[in-house]
């Protein structure tokens, strides 16, 4: 696994949207999470990691860019939809807010912040 990329069901109402962002298998590996609130037109990334797996939750609209040795991978996500990205070290990554509100992104990683575990890597403006 270097790249994986699922879809996550949400449940909506009324009252807004509601979803699982990682099982509870996943849970007990995570050193690390983050809650990240993007305005639109930003992007967040540009980088990648040394060590460590890192799982994004997004909830679009956004443009999301991976790029692993080389092979670059560009996905859109709709409005609304919510999706679960897996990426293994040494994979760039970044997500830009194509929509017209604030863009939700959770992290989990399962090394503990390191600020010399992050390497810039610009895919998007």
């Amino acid at each position: 696994m270097t790249i994986e990329f699922e879809v996550l069901e949400t449940f909506d109402d009324a009252r807004g949207t509601a979803f699982e962002p990682v099982g509870s298998e996943a849970l007990a590996g995570f050193r690390n999470v983050h809650v990240v609130l993007t305005e639109p037109g930003h992007v967040r990334g540009n980088h990648r990691h040394a060590r460590g797996v890192e799982t994004l939750i997004v909830r679009g609209p956004a443009l999301l860019v991976t790029d692993e040795g080389g092979a670059r991978e560009t996905r859109e996500i709709a409005q609304d939809q919510v999706v679960r990205v897996r990426l293994g070290p040494g994979v760039a990554h970044a997500v830009k807010n194509t929509g017209d509100r604030a863009m939700l992104i959770v992290s989990f990683g399962t090394e503990p912040f390191d600020p010399t575990n992050t390497e810039r890597h610009v895919l998007l403006a």
